[in-house]
């Protein structure tokens, strides 16, 4: 797996740009050239192994171009499974006998069989599965909790904030979604950020998200966030500051004084809303060439400033969002292990 996210898994397609004769077509099914996205993901053997798994509708759905995406896609699909570890054992031991059957028809001839192939995925993930231990290193036993998007109280607004860093340090992005007491959608932003740690776009976001908030004269907000971290440094005065976001989080603090608002920690499962915005920001802040004397400007945006590449989208939501506002509005639980 490590080889196929940073593209150096020897299949022929790697093999032919570094100059070496080999065949073009996947040994697998013989129709398409290969590569990581077909040989794993699009070509038929794989997708009937999939199907074997369990994990065929997850694929299916899947629409992007490149292996790193989907297997981050999956990864996400799977942590709403009631037992999110023993799913990603499965996916991991799916790869690893899709690439055995691969081998063993180029090296060796011989002839492959899906079924037979889904039947040793099982038991390698069985046997893995055998060997994690359900507790953590200090004893302390796991307990299965159901993690849900709860709409704000009559008469609030909920703003849930995110940030995403691609590298950590990296191109980063931060995300703020606004949804009525009936969980309908108001606002989304998505902020590109050139380059930040991923606690500083958390932060980012929640000062953007404020300084929305109390520009669209929004009253009674509640604010969520899915990083503990953020979550105590802004309610506990006391708490030391990290030095490099001294003076944004003494920022954040001021805007909460300055309007009706309330802060509130939740699981991650519960902000998938605001984490679909804040990568959307991550992706994009990835792909520009940033101009660091001009690009970090702000712009107006309703009579509040705004980093000047940030999207705002009002009324409508983007298309990406509808999935997660139609899943949290529908009150779909998430299952998390936690410590007891």
């Amino acid at each position: 797996m490590w080889q196929l996210l940073h593209e150096i898994i020897p299949t022929a397609d790697l093999l032919c740009r570094r100059g070496l004769m080999v065949k073009k077509e996947c040994s697998l099914c013989e129709c398409v050239d290969e590569a990581p996205m077909h040989l794993f993901v699009k070509c038929t053997f794989a997708r009937a192994i999939w199907l074997g798994l369990g994990l065929s509708v997850s694929v299916d759905y899947y629409t992007g171009d490149t292996f790193r995406e989907w297997l981050q896609y999956m990864f996400k699909c799977l942590e709403y499974e009631v037992d999110a570890r023993r799913w990603m054992t499965t996916l991991g031991a799916g790869l690893w006998t899709i690439w055995l059957a691969r081998n063993d028809i180029i090296f060796n001839g011989k002839p492959q069989q899906p079924l037979r192939s889904v039947i040793k995925a099982r038991k390698m993930s069985e046997i893995m599965a055998a060997i994690v231990d359900t507790r953590n290193q200090n004893g302390s036993e796991k307990i299965e909790i159901n993690v849900k998007w709860d709409c704000p109280p009559s008469r609030w607004i909920k703003l849930n904030t995110d940030g995403s860093s691609l590298g950590n340090p990296g191109a980063a992005g931060a995300g703020c979604l606004f949804r009525d007491g009936n969980g309908m959608f108001i606002m989304a932003i998505a902020t590109p950020i050139a380059f930040s740690t991923a606690f500083l776009a958390e932060a980012i976001a929640m000062k953007i998200g404020l300084q929305a908030a109390k520009a669209s004269n929004l009253a009674n907000v509640l604010v969520e966030t899915d990083c503990r971290m953020l979550y105590e440094v802004v309610t506990n005065l006391s708490s030391p500051l990290p030095a490099s976001a001294k003076e944004l989080i003494k920022e954040i603090r001021d805007l909460f004084s300055e309007g009706n608002f309330q802060v509130n920690w939740n699981y991650r499962e519960a902000n998938y809303g605001a984490d679909a915005l804040a990568t959307f920001a991550a992706h994009t802040a990835e792909t520009m060439t940033w101009d660091t004397t001009l690009d970090q400007e702000n712009r107006l945006q309703n009579g509040w400033m705004l980093p000047k590449f940030s999207s705002v989208w009002n009324v409508t939501p983007p298309p990406f969002l509808g999935r997660w506002l139609n899943h949290d509005i529908m009150n779909v639980c998430k299952r998390r292990m936690t410590s007891r």
